[in-house]
């Protein structure tokens, strides 16, 4: 049973580690367009330089991630956003906090779930920081859509009950690879939040928001603020992966066992059913009178079942023989015959008389 679990277990482990992959690519080709953006020099004046030369890079990048793209300049005012013609008055970035961190450690930042200041519905921000002499002049922000998140986690080939879900470092679900709208935006349950606090990836168990009873394994996800992919499965389908393989394998046994002892019975009666037959031909011999008694055995109707047996019995039967005297008895007999011609004469008398008796 424990190496079913093993399997059960292991299943969810890499398939965890595999879309956890996926989400930490699909992250970091967005980090890698837009810092191949960061580097036009349509920026080397930092967020009031030439923007509207930029616009047009930032369209093509735009394109090219599938989602909008932004300029944030260090005072957290969107410059430009390629969902907004240009010269359009922008508000602040709602991403203000990862703003300043890709501004003051000069490396790129993600954002767990929030509200976009534009879009105005949840999103995910990535932002790199745009780099002269090594110093932030602006930032370059692109979002991702939950939507396009719980899609890449619905493309792998989940098994049939398997749920994968993402969520944020805050513990809020950020995508789901089914019913996604129902769940993204909601709080994990408690038990998930601490088995997976301080960990970068495990198993557990326990009930999920919709009530049912699961067993998953958790991965987290590179390049991210601690966010965390899971991939559930029921604990009715747990238990599945080890319930028939038990059960085949004791009805295996039991239908092995019943064999095993029919063909031992069968065989016990092959080895005794022989020996019983030489027993009763030997009883036959002795009840007859000893050696003179003959025993009649028919190769082709009297076989013993046993083919070490049957070459044995039939030498026994056939080496018995009438009783015939030695030629030397002879001999001496036809010597002694003159000399005791009375005796001889009372001995033919005995022969034809043929009643043995004298």
């Amino acid at each position: 049973m424990g190496s079913f679990q093993r399997a059960f277990e292991d299943r969810l482990r890499d398939t965890a580690r595999g879309v956890a992959l996926v989400i930490s690519r699909e992250i970091a080709n967005h980090v890698s367009t837009l810092s191949a953006l960061a580097t036009s020099p349509s920026l080397d004046g930092g967020a009031d330089g030439d923007l509207k030369a930029f616009y047009t890079h930032a369209r093509r990048a735009a394109e090219a991630v599938g989602s909008s793209v932004g300029l944030v300049g260090p005072d957290l005012r969107i410059r430009i956003d390629t969902d907004r013609a240009f010269g359009a008055r922008l508000p602040t970035t709602a991403a203000s906090a990862i703003t300043r961190t890709a501004l003051e450690r000069a490396r790129p930042s993600v954002s767990n779930l929030l509200t976009g200041a534009i879009s105005q519905r949840p999103v995910i921000i990535v932002n790199v920081p745009v780099l002269r002499e090594g110093r932030g002049v602006a930032v370059i922000g692109t979002r991702i859509d939950p939507e396009r998140l719980s899609g890449l986690l619905a493309a792998p080939n989940l098994s049939g009950g398997a749920v994968a879900t993402i969520a944020d470092g805050q513990n809020i679900i950020i995508a789901r690879s089914r019913e996604a709208g129902n769940f993204i935006g909601r709080q994990v349950p408690n038990w998930y939040a601490e088995a997976t606090n301080g960990q970068t990836d495990g198993l557990a168990s326990g009930r999920t928001l919709a009530g049912e009873e699961v067993k998953l394994a958790f991965q987290g996800i590179s390049g991210t603020p601690g966010w965390t992919l899971m991939v559930l499965e029921p604990i009715a389908a747990y238990d599945a992966s080890w319930r028939p393989p038990i059960m085949t394998l004791v009805l295996g046994g039991a239908a092995a066992l019943v064999l095993a002892l029919a063909f031992a019975l069968w065989l016990g009666g092959r080895v005794l059913n022989p020996i019983a037959t030489l027993q009763k031909q030997a009883e036959t011999v002795a009840a007859g009178g000893g050696g003179n008694t003959l025993v009649s055995f028919s190769p082709a109707s009297h076989r013993l079942g046993v083919t070490e047996f049957d070459p044995c019995a039939r030498r026994s039967v056939l080496q018995v023989r009438p009783w015939q005297p030695a030629n030397g008895v002879i001999g001496r007999w036809s010597k002694l015959a003159p000399q005791h011609s009375g005796v001889q004469s009372r001995m033919a008398t005995f022969s034809k008389a043929g009643d043995g008796n004298f």
